[in-house]
């Protein structure tokens, strides 16, 4: 029935004035051909046929994918838009056509969720690389609230390439709040620093200040013996 229908409708007959009337119909000619050459059969009545459901469901699909057709994609779109594909015509029948099809839209579907989840996640990664960009002409810190931060950042594109004004709102929130930590680190980090460097300093006075008392200790115990040999000599 596609077969008649097809060359009805690409008969040069029908279509004068057309030049690649002529073109089309030999090509619905040839896939009808291979069609009754994939499914004849002998004299004797026996079961020849070499045709593969498989193979040729796999070359329906290896079509759809290669014309780009979505998951959303219905059955008569389908026929108006790959109707005279050889790889169309070469099922055996409407029902394995539309099985071909069924299977081809859960996987393409998917496909079309994991992408546009790589998508998103490629975004959100712009967005929060945007907030620490420093070379970047806005200048906004973890001090710098939504109400300000969205009027800055409104104009760069990796913030407008996140739609959902929700998900900005809770991506530059969750940065601030990381923002904050780090900074309350590095303060602490800081002091810790200026504090050990507070203690060596007051360490090495304290030993300056040992080696001094210790100098002058030995100095007066070597000038008390020294008076006491002098008064030794002085009684002799």
């Amino acid at each position: 029935k596609a077969y008649k229908k097809e060359s009805l409708r690409h008969h040069p007959d029908r279509n004068r004035g057309d030049d690649e009337a002529v073109s089309r119909f030999q090509q619905v000619n040839a896939a009808h051909q291979a069609f009754l050459a994939a499914i004849a059969k002998g004299s004797d009545g026996a079961d020849k046929t070499t045709y593969d459901a498989k193979d040729a469901a796999f070359a329906f699909k290896a079509m759809l994918r290669r014309r780009d057709i979505s998951s959303t994609c219905e059955w008569d779109d389908l026929v108006e838009v790959c109707g005279e594909d050889p790889d169309f015509l070469a099922v055996r029948n409407n029902g394995e056509r539309r099985q071909a099809l069924s299977e081809y839209r859960t996987v393409r579907l998917k496909e079309e969720k994991d992408a546009a989840r790589r998508e998103r996640e490629a975004k959100r990664r712009d967005f929060v690389a945007m907030l620490d960009d420093p070379s970047a002409t806005h200048q906004v810190s973890h001090k710098t609230p939504w109400e300000n931060a969205r009027v800055l950042l409104s104009r760069d594109p990796r913030f407008l390439a996140v739609e959902s004004v929700e998900e900005r709102q809770d991506l530059y929130d969750d940065w601030r709040a990381k923002a904050k930590l780090k900074r309350k680190e590095e303060k602490r980090q800081a002091k810790v620093a200026s504090s050990g460097t507070t203690s060596d300093a007051a360490s090495t006075k304290t030993s300056s200040s040992s080696s001094s008392s210790s100098k002058k200790s030995r100095h007066r115990s070597s000038s008390s013996k020294g008076d006491s040999s002098s008064r030794s000599r002085g009684r002799d």
